[in-house]
C-alpha cells in the first residue's frame, strides 16, 4: 500500500512535468510537479529505509501474505522507482543547472544496487537499464550509456522493450552526432508483432528535426523542405497512433524547432506554431503568426490556406471579445479574397451584425447601406446575394427611394426561400413608384412591372410560393393599371390548376382578385357565385378576402375603388348574420372592413358614422383611430374636416414623438387646415415643426415640403 501511494504521487509529478511544456503558466505547473515528486521521493526513501528491517523480521517469523522473494522484488521496485523519481525531479530544472546534474547523478547511484541484484531476464531489468542509459546520456557519458544498454539481450527482450531500447540507441547516436549511423541501422521497424512505442516515434522525430536544423545550417532548401514535411507527417502519425497527449508532445518538439527556424516555409508547421501560441494565450503573437502564414500562403498561391489563416487571426480577436475588430477583419478578408467559397458568407455575417445595430444606433445605417452595396457588387451570384438584395430593398423602401427598392427586389432569384414575401414588397414599391410619376412615365413603368412579373411565371412546371405570389402581383397590376381583367383571370386560373395544389391562403387572395375582375367585366353573377363559395368556407377566409379587397381598393382607380367598395358592402351584408358566434377580435376586424367598404363605395356619412362608433369603442386601437381620421380627412364637408383636425391632433398626442406615425399625424393636421382653405395656418404649423423638432428625419419629409409650397402660393 505504501509503494502504491508513492507511485501515484510519482506518476502525478511526472505527468505535471510533461504538461508544464503545454501549460499556460509553466512555472506553476513545474512547481506542482516538484511538490508531487518530493512527496513521492520522501515516501519511497522511507520505504527503502524500512524494507531491510521488514525482510529481517520475515526471516525470523515467516508470514502467509508476502514471501521473502516478493519482499525483495518490492525492494528492487522501490529502488527503481526512487531513482526514476529523482530523474524526473532533475528534469524539472533546465540546461546545465547544478540541481539538474546532481539529480541525474543521484539517480544513477540509486540504480547500482538493483542492476547488481536483478536477474537480467526480468522485464524490470530492461526498464532499469534504460533509465541508467538515459541518465548517462544526460550527463554526456555516451560510452557508459552504450555499455549499460548492451547488458540487455535484445533477442530475448519483449517487443515493448526492444522498441524502447532502439529509441534510446537512436538518441545516444544523435547525442554523439552520428546521424549517418542512425540512417544505416539494420532494423528500422516502428512496430514488432503489432506493438508500437511512442518513445521510438518520438526518437525518430528528434532525428528528423535534427536533420532539418542541419540542412538549414547548410542552406540546403530542398532538404529543409523534405525534413519539414517528414516531421509533420510523423507528428500526425504519433497523434493518430498514440493519442492526443503524445501528439501534443510531438507538436511541441516540432514547434520549438520551427520557432528557431530562419527558413520556415511549411504552412502546416507555421499554423501549428500559431495554434500553440493561441493555446498559451499569447494572443498578439498568435495573430502575427497567423497573418504571417497567410501572407506566405498567398505568395505560394495557396488561397485556401491563406483564407483559413486570416480567418483564424480574426477568431483570436473574437476570443477576447473584440467584436468590432473581429467583424472588420471578416470584412477585410472577404474583400481581399472575394472568390473564396466562404467569403460572401463572412461578409453577410458582418451585414447581419450591423443590421441588428441599426434599431438602437441609427447612426450606423449609412454603414449598412454601404455594406449591402458592397456585397451585391462583389457577389452578384450565389446563395447570399438574394438575402443582401432583400435587405437592400428594405433600406431603400424605408427611404422611399422606390426606384432603387424596385431594382434591388427585382433581382432576387427564384431560389430564395422567402421570395413570396419579397415579391409582395416589390409590388408595393412598384406601385408607389408609379404613383409619383407623370402619366406617360407611369404607363411605361407599369409596363415594366407587368413584364417583370410575367417573366417570373413563364413555363412553370412545379409551382413554388414565390411563383404564385408573382401571379397575384401580376394580376393585381393588370387590373389596376391595364384594365386587363380577362388576362388576370386567365393567369390566376392557370396557376390554380398547377401542382402542387395552392395553399388556402393563396386561394383566398386570388379569389379577391377574381371577384374584382369578374365584377369589372360585368360578370356580376359569377362574382356573387364566388362570394357564395367563399361564404361556405371558414370565417377566417372571409375576413382575409375582405382585407385583400381593401388593399386592392386602396391601390386602384376611383372607378374600380367604388366597384370594389360596393362589392364589399354587398358581401358584408350577405355574411354578417353568420359571424355571431365569432370572438370580439374577429367582430372588430369585420366592422372595420364594413366602415372601410362604405368609404370606398362613396357612402361617406355611413362610413364616418361606422368609424365614429368603432373609435369610441376602441380608443386604444391605432389602426381604427387612424382609419377614422382618414375618412374624415377625405371628406369635402367642412365640419368633417374640423373633426379630422381634432382627431389627428388626438392621435399625435397619443403617439411617441418623432416616430413615423407621429410625423404622419402632424402632416394630416396641417393637411386638414389646407383642405379647409386655411393655408396660412397650414404653413404656420409646418414652419413651427421645422423650427422645433425639424422634419429632416421625417419619412414623409417631401410631403411636408410639397404641402408647404402649396400653402405659400
Amino acid at each position: 500500500m505504501r509503494l502504491q501511494g508513492a507511485l501515484a504521487e510519482k506518476s502525478k509529478g511526472e505527468l505535471l512535468r510533461h504538461e508544464s511544456a503545454i501549460a499556460i503558466d509553466q512555472q506553476k505547473a513545474i512547481d506542482a510537479s516538484r511538490t508531487a515528486l518530493r512527496a513521492a521521493i520522501r515516501s519511497l526513501t522511507e520505504l527503502e529505509r524500512d524494507l531491510p528491517g521488514i525482510i529481517a523480521k520475515l526471516n525470523s517469523a515467516p508470514r502467509d501474505d508476502l514471501s521473502e522473494a516478493e519482499l525483495l522484488s518490492v525492494q528492487i521496485n522501490t529502488q527503481y522507482h526512487l531513482a526514476h523519481a529523482l530523474l524526473q525531479q532533475a528534469l524539472t530544472y533546465g540546461g546545465n543547472q547544478s540541481d539538474r546534474l546532481l539529480g541525474v547523478d543521484r539517480c544513477l547511484k540509486r540504480l547500482d544496487a538493483p542492476i547488481a541484484q536483478l536477474d537480467e531476464r526480468d522485464e524490470l531489468f530492461g526498464d532499469i537499464v534504460l533509465l541508467a542509459a538515459h541518465s548517462h546520456r544526460l550527463l554526456s557519458q555516451l560510452g557508459d550509456a552504450v555499455q549499460v544498454l548492451n547488458r540487455v539481450d535484445v533477442d530475448k527482450a519483449s517487443p515493448r522493450l526492444q522498441l524502447r531500447l532502439r529509441a534510446e540507441q537512436i538518441r545516444i547516436l544523435l547525442a554523439a552526432k552520428k546521424v549517418s549511423e542512425i540512417q544505416s541501422l539494420s532494423d528500422k521497424r516502428m512496430t514488432i508483432g503489432g506493438v508500437s512505442s511512442p518513445d521510438l516515434f518520438m526518437a525518430w522525430l528528434e532525428v528528423f528535426l535534427h536533420e532539418w536544423r542541419a540542412a538549414e545550417d547548410a542552406m540546403n532548401e530542398e532538404k529543409v523542405d523534405q525534413m519539414q514535411k517528414a516531421s509533420l507527417q510523423l507528428v500526425s502519425q504519433i497523434k493518430q497512433r498514440h493519442g492526443s497527449y503524445w501528439g501534443r508532445r510531438a507538436e511541441l518538439l516540432l514547434i520549438n524547432v520551427a520557432g528557431q527556424s530562419s527558413t520556415m516555409n511549411n504552412l502546416a508547421i507555421i499554423e501549428k506554431t500559431a495554434d500553440d501560441l493561441f493555446k498559451r494565450e499569447q494572443l498578439d503573437e498568435a495573430i502575427a503568426a497567423y497573418r504571417a502564414g497567410a501572407v506566405q500562403a498567398e505568395q505560394q498561391e495557396d488561397t485556401q490556406s491563406a483564407f483559413r489563416l486570416y480567418y483564424k487571426a480574426a477568431q483570436v480577436d473574437l476570443s477576447r471579445d473584440e467584436t468590432e475588430r473581429y467583424l472588420a477583419q471578416l470584412r477585410q478578408l472577404a474583400l481581399h479574397i472575394p472568390k473564396h467559397e466562404y467569403s460572401p458568407t463572412l461578409h453577410l455575417i458582418v451585414v447581419q451584425h450591423v443590421l441588428k445595430q441599426v434599431n438602437e444606433q441609427p447612426e450606423v445605417r449609412p454603414l449598412l447601406v454601404e455594406l449591402l452595396s458592397e456585397h451585391v457588387q462583389h457577389w452578384s451570384q450565389g446563395p447570399t446575394v438574394d438575402q443582401a438584395r432583400t435587405w437592400q430593398g428594405l433600406q431603400y423602401q424605408q427611404d422611399q427611394a422606390w426606384d432603387r427598392a424596385v431594382f434591388a427586389y427585382s433581382k432576387v432569384s427564384r431560389d430564395f426561400r422567402q421570395l413570396d414575401k419579397v415579391l409582395k414588397q416589390l409590388e408595393s414599391c412598384w406601385v408607389a413608384l408609379i404613383e409619383q410619376l407623370d402619366e406617360q412615365t407611369a404607363d411605361e413603368q407599369a409596363d415594366r412591372a407587368v413584364e417583370h412579373f410575367a417573366m417570373r411565371v413563364m413555363d412553370i412546371e412545379q409551382w413554388q410560393p414565390g411563383d404564385r405570389q408573382a401571379v397575384l402581383s401580376l394580376a393585381s397590376l393588370l387590373i389596376r393599371y391595364k384594365g386587363s381583367y380577362q388576362q388576370a383571370l386567365s393567369i390566376i386560373n392557370q396557376s390554380a390548376e398547377g401542382l402542387p395544389e395552392p395553399t388556402a391562403g393563396w386561394v383566398a387572395s386570388s379569389s379577391s382578385l377574381r371577384i374584382v375582375a369578374l365584377a369589372a367585366t360585368g360578370q356580376q353573377s359569377e362574382a356573387n357565385e364566388l362570394i357564395e363559395q367563399l361564404g361556405n368556407g371558414e370565417p377566417s377566409r372571409w375576413i382575409e378576402m375582405l382585407e385583400q379587397l381593401t388593399m386592392l381598393a386602396s391601390q386602384s382607380s376611383m372607378e374600380i375603388t367604388k366597384r370594389i367598395g360596393a362589392l364589399q358592402v354587398e358581401t358584408i351584408e350577405l355574411l354578417s348574420k353568420r359571424i355571431e358566434s365569432e370572438d370580439d377580435d374577429f367582430k372588430r376586424r369585420w366592422e372595420f372592413q364594413r366602415a372601410l367598404s362604405l368609404s370606398y363605395a362613396g357612402q361617406t356619412d355611413k362610413a364616418i358614422a361606422s368609424f365614429k362608433q368603432l373609435a369610441t369603442q376602441n380608443p386604444k386601437s391605432g389602426i381604427i383611430q387612424r382609419g377614422y381620421g382618414n375618412v374624415l380627412l377625405d371628406s369635402e364637408n367642412g365640419e368633417y374636416l374640423k373633426q379630422a383636425i381634432l382627431q389627428w391632433r388626438r392621435i399625435a398626442g397619443n403617439t411617441p414623438p418623432e416616430s413615423a406615425a407621429w410625423f404622419s399625424a402632424k402632416y394630416n393636421v396641417a393637411l386638414g387646415y389646407f383642405r379647409l382653405g386655411q393655408k396660412d395656418e397650414c404653413a404656420t404649423r409646418i414652419k413651427y415643426l421645422q423650427v422645433t423638432t425639424g422634419i429632416d428625419k421625417a419619412p414623409n419629409k417631401n410631403d411636408f415640403l410639397e404641402l408647404l409650397g402649396k400653402s405659400s402660393r
